[in-house]
């Protein structure tokens, strides 16, 4: 799943002062991709005096609106809200925009699918379009997923139980999360259009050798199947000049999705790599550096004229996997 757009912010005011009526969001597809009810989150800044509380706002498309969480983030001084930010979905055919209009008014009750359930071991979020669960000590990133089917029923295992997760590997030896016993997980923000889980914890063998900390936060989206992920590692040795040297960095998640007929889309620069992959054995993927992808083993080359790191694409590192059907 590659990132939705930017979210460009522009209010109208007249040339004598005048009470703001609205502010207009426009949201824009930059990438070449047709987006369905993608999730989209941002903030959006208002003037002196407009809102007292997030409960005035609305969010619209033409004339209806949009399900939408919004969130007080600060206020002016004189109590008023100075930004607030947003979380809705939208859909917006490839390299097209769309305009919104964020006003005072009266907002619909609108149906929340997303569910968290403290098992114990694990969280479940159920979003209405997959169960999730996501282990507390030994964190594997997601530790089992399901897929509902037409009626509402999560029974279709994309992801199953496994020992991957966040690994660093140096001289040979692999560093992961899941071997943390210690790890913590909590619900850092949950609402009717977004959940956040948030797991701290160490990169370590096996024996218990440390290497690295983390802090991974999971994004869960109301009636969604799309789960982002934002993760940070950091070196906390209280010398600094003790660097850490790394053979490589993953996020290992393993799938059940398997055998001849399997598509496959990588990102590069300016447009992706796809094919049909024909064997019945496991696939694999990974982004080695700027210009190479290692396919099932094989390394694949092309020629880039600009790092992603300058030419800022938001295409390269992403992968999907599918049905060859689609």
């Amino acid at each position: 799943m590659k990132k939705l757009c930017l979210i460009m912010f522009a209010a109208w005011l007249g040339a004598q002062p005048a009470p703001l009526a609205a502010v207009e969001l426009t949201v824009t597809e930059p990438s070449g991709l047709d987006r369905v009810d993608e999730p989209v989150t941002c903030g959006v800044p208002l003037p002196e005096g407009y809102a007292a509380s997030a409960d005035e706002l609305i969010l619209l498309a033409g004339s209806g609106q949009l399900p939408v969480e919004i969130r007080e983030v600060s206020r002016w001084g004189d109590g008023s809200l100075s930004w607030v930010h947003l979380d809705f979905k939208i859909s917006v055919p490839a390299s097209e925009s769309k305009r919104l209009k964020l006003e005072k008014g009266t907002r619909e009750n609108f149906e929340t699918k997303l569910e968290i359930n403290d098992l114990g071991e694990v969280l479940e979020v159920k979003t209405g379009r997959i169960q999730a669960r996501v282990r507390k000590a030994g964190f594997n990133v997601l530790d089992m997923v399901r897929v509902a089917n037409e009626s509402g029923e999560y029974e279709s295992t994309l992801i199953p139980h496994h020992g991957g997760g966040v690994v660093a590997w140096q001289d040979s030896v692999a560093y992961r999360s899941s071997y943390d016993e210690d790890s913590e997980l909590v619900v850092e923000c949950s609402g009717p259009m977004r959940a956040v889980l948030r797991s701290t914890g160490r990169l370590t063998t096996r024996e218990g050798g440390e290497l690295l900390n983390y802090v991974c936060r999971l994004y869960f989206y109301n009636d969604s199947p799309v789960v982002r992920m934002a993760l940070s590692v950091e070196n906390r040795d209280q010398v600094i000049r003790n660097k850490v040297e790394l053979q490589g960095l993953h996020v290992e998640i393993p799938t059940l999705l398997r055998g001849n007929g399997m598509a496959f889309d990588i990102g590069m620069m300016t447009k992706d790599f796809q094919g049909i992959y024909g064997q019945s054995s496991a696939l694999a993927f990974s982004q080695i550096n700027d210009s190479e992808q290692a396919y099932v083993g094989s390394e694949m080359h092309w020629e880039q004229d600009e790092s992603p790191k300058v030419a800022k694409s938001d295409r390269v590192g992403w992968g999907a996997l599918g049905a060859g059907a689609g």
